[in-house]
């Protein structure tokens, strides 16, 4: 195992996270989701809406922001 240097430890918990990062983590989940599921993308996207573990399995809270219709779902899945 590397050890870090104190440097590299306090810019780790600093980090901030990009838009990639996030957008990456919220697709592959919705990914996975479509995926376990056999949806198609219509579909998911109403079962996203429906289920509540669905969303918060991908971490989009309805307050904040909606759910990725199912075109941008077909686009970037």
């Amino acid at each position: 195992m590397k050890q870090i240097s104190f440097a590299q430890a306090e810019h780790q918990n600093n980090k901030k996270v990009t838009r990639r990062e996030r957008f990456l983590g919220q697709m592959l989940r919705i990914y996975f989701l479509q995926q376990r599921y056999a949806l198609v993308d219509e579909a998911l996207e109403d079962a996203i809406y429906d289920s509540h573990a669905m969303r918060d399995f991908i971490c989009i809270d309805l307050v904040i922001k909606s759910v990725p219709d199912a075109t941008d779902l077909s686009y970037s899945v």
